[in-house]
């Protein structure tokens, strides 16, 4: 009777001791069971299971359809997004020339003589007093050709630059710094490129 006692806990402390060990290394355990390929029971057979390197390409090849339609989905958005970038893109070159074209029909030769002085002085600039002979260059052009009409005052001489966006002022008064704008810089580049062997505004004052 006391043998069989003996017998009963120690079956059961080993079934514990094994439940303990199972339990503090479970980790390593599944670790092992998953790279496990091939398991032979006597008696029984054997099983095969999958390789992970398998299961993750069955895994993909599942995913594959799903994927390739969502990079499709992302292809077609792309393609309009930079469909809609170029016509935006050729829209505003087309509204450019069309400006420039405008303007160099409107613009004086002496206006686009201030404009190449101040693209040559980059970001120096330079004094509005100091451009003062651009307008006088202007106005006895004026003079020669009209006689007796009422010169452009130099305020409004350099207005239609400003008004433009080719030149801008940095403070105030005559001491105030005139710059050329980047937009002046590209209509002087449009003008070389369109009319290389010289300048050909409407009015040429």
């Amino acid at each position: 009777m006391f043998m069989e006692i003996l017998k009963i806990i120690f079956n059961n402390l080993t079934l514990l001791i094994i439940l303990l060990f199972i339990i503090m290394f479970r980790k390593p355990i599944l670790e092992f069971l998953k790279r496990l390929e091939k398991v032979t029971i006597p008696g029984v057979g054997s099983v095969e299971a999958p390789t992970p390197t398998e299961q993750k390409i069955k895994e993909i090849k599942k995913a594959s359809p799903k994927l390739e339609a969502e990079i499709k989905e992302i292809r077609k958005d792309k393609e309009k997004e930079n469909s809609a970038k170029l016509l935006w893109k050729e829209y505003k070159k087309l509204s450019d020339k069309y400006l420039y074209e405008k303007n160099l029909n409107s613009i004086y030769g002496t206006q686009l003589d201030l404009l190449e002085y101040l693209s040559r002085r980059r970001t120096s600039g330079e004094k509005y007093i100091n451009l003062k002979n651009f307008y006088d260059d202007f106005y006895k052009r004026a003079q020669l050709r009209f006689p007796t009409s009422t010169p452009l005052l130099m305020i409004k001489y350099f207005e239609f630059l400003e008004t433009c966006k080719y030149i801008e002022y940095i403070g105030a008064g005559d001491e105030r710094i005139v710059k050329i704008t980047p937009r002046g810089n590209k209509f002087l580049s449009y003008i070389k490129d369109q009319y290389p062997d010289e300048y050909r505004p409407f009015r040429h004052l």
